[in-house]
């Protein structure tokens, strides 16, 4: 996961694809359908879902 796409008080601990679990890295790349676990201090704050929001294609 990129740097900086979270809340300083958040982290990504795992991501569910298909039939495995992925600790995530800094090359890590969140792929459509993923299911991704975040701890955020701060609770699900408008940062953190927009990071998992995608942008609709024109």
């Amino acid at each position: 996961m990129e740097r900086g796409v979270l809340d300083d008080d958040s982290l990504g601990i795992a991501s569910e694809r298909e039939e495995d679990v992925l600790t995530p890295h800094g090359t890590t790349v969140i792929q459509p359908d993923d299911i991704v676990t975040v701890l955020s201090r701060s609770g699900a704050t408008d940062r953190v879902i927009d990071a998992f929001i995608a942008e609709k294609e024109v």
